[in-house]
Formats: structure tokens, sequence, C-alpha cells
């Protein structure tokens, strides 16, 4: 009987110093689990370990995701999607490597979080220097969540994904022609600092210019909390288009057309409308007299509505050698005749 009693005594002794010492259960934010169809972790999965590559099979096969946490009712994203314990995720297809790939796992009681990153690269492919210079993110939460964003923005786009602050991966798309966008990036505790692409930005707009090229443009903003030591870093992809996305959809033609008329030598378009000049034309036997042709869009297509022409028609005077346009303004200017003094602008 003192022998059981000694034991029994060892036992609750160390189930009081689990107790009192280290995080409750309840505060564990690690995975016990990660297990990749579709390609292979290296190294393999360890819960202390938070930096992965995981090079695709030869197979071609989708991705899947299983996961196992620490705790049972711990919450757990990839890329912003939700992950249930002990189950298979979605397939993902990744088209495009480098790939990056955020596992975020916050502990029942919300006071911490950790995120696993995963490198997703095609076999002898090498991840850029940049990826993994700085290591995932782990640490408390806190009130409030200091080391996270309230609000993310972009000019000339909107995300594709809905914000939410513990979604730490977002895509965007913009036309070819937007050459820069805004970034704006509000941090959750006013004490936090961010930096969008390695500049610092501060209150009260805490927004950055960026340029964009052709194609993906990757951009890394980090919060880091008051403590100056939690961060969080969110990855914004921004595609934009490629210039042979432009398609032919109309050919515009005047309704007169005319040799030599300079038909298009300069066009104005605000909304569904467009003036486009043809500062050669003739006008009552008048040559180079010039003329405007206002076109609206109708129905996916242009249709022409008005032909413009000076009250007074001049030899040479090029009407509509440049066009601007608005809010439902038109400005038309016309050089003259070589042998005129000064231009004129109607």
């Amino acid at each position: 009987m003192p022998f059981r009693l000694f034991f029994l005594l060892l036992a609750l002794i160390a189930l009081n110093a689990c107790d009192s010492g280290g995080f409750s259960s309840e505060s564990t934010s690690q995975l016990a689990l990660l297990s990749v169809e579709g390609g292979q972790l290296e190294p393999s999965f360890s819960s202390g370990h938070q930096s992965y590559r995981l090079v695709l099979d030869d197979s071609g096969k989708p991705l899947t995701f299983m996961v196992e946490p620490a705790h049972d009712l711990s919450t757990i994203t990839l890329n912003g999607q939700p992950l249930t314990a002990g189950k298979k995720s979605p397939p993902l297809v990744v088209t495009e490597t480098p790939y990056t790939l955020t596992i975020h796992v916050i502990s029942p009681d919300k006071s911490r979080f950790t995120d696993y990153r995963l490198i997703v690269l095609r076999p002898g492919e090498t991840p850029p220097e940049s990826s993994e210079e700085t290591p995932p993110a782990s640490g408390e939460l806190g009130n409030g969540d200091p080391a996270t964003l309230s609000d993310l923005g972009v000019t000339e786009s909107t995300l594709a994904q809905t914000f939410d602050p513990t979604t730490t991966r977002y895509d965007a798309s913009v036309d070819y022609l937007v050459t820069s966008t805004t970034i704006t990036a509000k941090p959750a505790a006013a004490t936090a600092t961010v930096s969008i692409d390695g500049k610092k930005v501060g209150a009260p707009d805490y927004s950055a210019d960026v340029p964009l090229e052709e194609g993906k443009n990757t951009v890394e903003i980090t919060v880091t909390a008051p403590d100056g030591k939690t961060t969080t870093r969110y990855t914004l992809e921004i595609r934009r288009a490629s210039a042979d996305a432009f398609v032919q959809r109309n050919i515009l033609q005047a309704g007169n057309p005319q040799f030599r008329a300079l038909f298009g030598f300069s066009i104005a378009v605000a909304g569904d409308v467009a003036a486009i000049s043809a500062p050669g034309a003739s006008v009552a036997n008048r040559g180079a007299a010039g003329s405007v042709y206002l076109f609206r869009y109708i129905d996916g297509s242009w249709v022409q509505t008005q032909q413009l022409n000076e009250p007074t028609p001049k030899t040479g005077n090029r009407f509509g050698y440049s066009v601007a346009m608005d809010d439902g303004t038109l400005a038309i200017g016309a050089i003259g005749p070589r042998s005129s003094v000064g231009k004129q602008a109607y």
C-alpha cells in the first residue's frame, strides 16, 4: 500500500507541474501531424519546424493536405481557407512555381498562433532567396491581435478574397494599362509597425505605391506587434494583365470615308463616347478643313452618332488636329493653314 501511494503522489506531482508550468493545452497553437499527397515535404514534418519545401510529384496530381493539431479545438487555415482536422483538404492545383502556402494555426483560447510555410517547387527547382530569409511567424496574439492587420486594400482593383485578419494570403488583378498601384495596410494595434515590400509605412494612411510589371507581382506586408518581436507576414499577389490580352472588338470608320482624311489622327474617350478626328477631311469642297466624328458604345458596338465641322469650314484649317474630352465637354483644336498666324480651339 505505501508503495502504491508513493507512485500516486509522484503522478499527482507530475500532473501539477504540467498544469503550473509552460503553456496550458488550450494555448497550444502547433500541429501534431501534417501529411501531403501529390508532393514531398523537405524536411519531413516536425511540429517544432515551421518552414518547408514542398516538391511536386511527377504525376501531376493536385495537392491535398491532412492536418492534426496538438489541440482538437485549434483553428487551422490554409492560405485563408479553413482546414478540418483529420480530413483531407479540397484538391489544390498549382500551375506556377515557386508558390507559397501558409498554414495558420490559432490556439483554442485565441492567445497564440503558429504559421507553417510551404514553398511549392517542381523537381530540381530552388526557391528564391527572399522566400526563406524571414522565418514563419509565431507568438502571442494578445488583446486585439496586435501583430495583424485590420484592413487591406489595393487601388485600381479589389481583393479576390474577403479580408480577414487571420488570412495571410490574398490575390488581386489589374488591367495591362495599370502600371502601379497604392496598397493600404492598416494595423489592428495603433502602436504596431507595418512595412510594405520592406518599406515602413505609418499613420494615417499606412500606404505605399508599388510599381507593377506585366504578369505576377508578389508584395510582402509585415506587421510587427508593439513588443517588437511578434510578427505576421501577409502575401498579396497582384496579377497585371498581359498586352496579349487585348482583343480587337470593332473597326471604327467614318460614315463618309475620304482619301487622306487622316481619320484617327487624334482620339479622346470618356465613358461610352469616343471622339475621333480626321483633320485632313474635305468639308464643303474645302480641302483639309477637318472633321471630328462622335461614336457611342451601344449594345456591344461603337456606332457613329454625329459628325462635327467648323461653323465656317476653311481650307487647310485641319479642324480636329487635337481633341480632348472630360465630364461631358469636348475640346477641339485646329492648327490652321501654314500661312495663318496662330491656332484655334473650339
